[in-house]
């Protein structure tokens, strides 16, 4: 059955919810924690899959590969303003995520995050799925928890021997604002657990419990190797990072992602060149990869006083959002603009028109309002770690919707069988 129709017509719950909690209960029993963490955290796992077909699994796949290719080019890196002040420690950034809207011909890129939540919360999540019924049973694929782990294993310590060399990997820090009260705080626990039961030791931290003495990262007076960075001070400027920021100016602590890795994918003023293909044409990207980023990439334009009469009047094409910003926030649909809010814009002068890609959208009741979702692929140096889907409705994914949230994807049939 197409992806199409089974979004529209397979109204079953998929995700096995015993089984979830059973896996939650395994990683934070073990160390004598309880399932508190999940509390008020009702929409985080949506109880129904979302389809995606062969032609946009392969376009979201040819589309992480073709940015990374692009990205890795030496004339790229000279269009990024401030590249320059920080130093490239050689790593690749922990958990990149490539947000997608699945389209009729393939799938559009809404943007790019290097700090990308969600990941280890989705392994556990499509691990728990269940054959609802036959047509899902051939679209359910292999999601076998351990192997997913393992390419994350795999992806912290390439991290650590890009910048380390043969060095043992000893301990890894993870590194948020007031972390406890962070949404997502339940996937930092996973995340410190995991990593010692492979005998890294691992504690989670707000930036300003750090201390940093000219050779050490210190938390609780013990030195940390390795920093998995969440917070959304992307450029580390903020009082309280100063720790952080002058021990990975120091190269004293290897920290993922860096300030470099967000400047390099996550800036959205970079969805301007990936969507440029005279520009791409200019610095000798090969045809191939230019038709796959002209397929994938939104056009993406920099708001200035000089264009801002033409966008205004072509508002309700294009989705607004800041260069720097993040989780949607701060983010506008053309056609919900008042005069006054784009005045805002204009004064601030960093935005960018990306032509707006309506969400997909995923029934869960014959009659009902569908739920829009899109889709996240998790990954490491152009390659795909995991997959999901966020249910949400409204103009941006929330985590506040009834049935919404991190959703398993179900991809083309494995069979030709016809049900």
């Amino acid at each position: 059955m197409p992806a199409t129709e089974l979004n529209r017509y397979c109204h079953c719950i998929t995700l096995d919810r015993d089984a979830l909690e059973a896996q939650l209960r395994r990683s934070l029993h073990q160390y004598k924690l309880s399932l508190d963490p999940m509390l008020g955290r009702e929409q985080l796992f949506a109880p129904y899959g979302a389809f995606i077909s062969g032609v946009q699994q392969k376009a979201m796949a040819e589309t992480v590969r073709a940015v990374d290719k692009v990205i890795s080019l030496p004339a790229f890196a000279e269009q990024i303003p401030d590249l320059h002040r920080y130093p490239d420690q050689g790593t690749r950034g922990l958990f990149t995520g490539i947000d997608f809207h699945p389209t009729a011909d393939g799938a559009s890129l809404i943007e790019i995050n290097t700090n990308a939540g969600g990941a280890f919360l989705s392994a556990l999540m499509t691990h728990s799925q269940h054959f609802c019924c036959d047509p899902v049973r051939d679209h359910l694929g292999d999601w076998q928890l351990e192997r997913v782990l393992g390419r994350f294993e795999a992806m912290f310590r390439s991290e650590w021997r890009l910048a380390r060399g043969e060095q043992p990997l000893e301990s890894v820090l993870i590194v948020d604002e007031a972390p406890q009260q962070q949404y997502l705080y339940p996937e930092f626990l996973l995340f410190r657990n995991w990593l010692r039961d492979l005998g890294i030791d691992c504690e989670i931290a707000a930036p300003e419990q750090l201390h940093f003495d000219s050779d050490r990262l210190c938390f609780d007076g013990r030195p940390f190797n390795l920093v998995y960075n969440r917070l959304t001070d992307f450029p580390l400027s903020e009082l309280q990072s100063r720790p952080l920021r002058d021990a990975y100016l120091a190269d004293a602590a290897v920290v993922t992602p860096n300030p470099r890795h967000h400047l390099l994918y996550a800036n959205k003023r970079n969805l301007i060149l990936l969507s440029d293909d005279q520009w791409l044409t200019d610095i000798g990207v090969d045809a191939e990869t230019r038709s796959i980023l002209q397929m994938s990439v939104p056009e993406s334009i920099a708001l200035t006083a000089e264009n801002a009469e033409v966008l205004w009047a072509r508002r309700k094409q294009y989705f607004f959002k800041p260069y720097s910003g993040y989780g949607s926030k701060a983010a506008y649909r053309g056609d919900k603009l008042t005069r006054c809010v784009w005045q805002q814009l204009l004064e601030k002068g960093d935005y960018l028109a990306q032509a707006y890609v309506p969400a997909a959208q995923r029934y869960l009741e014959a009659e009902g309002k569908p739920l829009k979702f899109d889709v996240r692929t998790y990954v490491y140096g152009g390659e795909h770690l995991l997959t999901c889907a966020r249910l949400y409705q409204g103009q941006t994914t929330n985590f506040r919707t009834a049935g919404g949230g991190f959703a398993a994807v179900f991809g083309p049939p494995r069979t030709s069988v016809a049900h």
